[in-house]
């Protein structure tokens, strides 16, 4: 299973997937963006993101809004 290939693979680099899977990044419905985070990371106090539409592309743009602490 592919999913599963890449989740090992990203949990030995410590990172971990942010984004929704089941939220396509293109209007033919499938996803090609993927966000991941470095695990364990103090700093960071917030993560969340949104996949917004986008006029002149069949590609939904992702905007990432971070909050770390000083």
């Amino acid at each position: 299973d592919y999913m599963f290939v890449s989740d090992q693979f990203m949990k030995k680099l410590g990172l971990e997937l942010c984004n929704e899977t089941a939220i396509p990044t293109t209007y033919n419905n499938t996803l090609i963006d993927l966000c991941f985070r470095k695990k364990n990371m103090n700093t960071m106090l917030r993560f969340s993101f949104v996949v917004y539409e986008s006029y002149f592309s069949d590609h939904k743009p992702l905007w990432l809004d971070i909050e770390f602490q000083n």
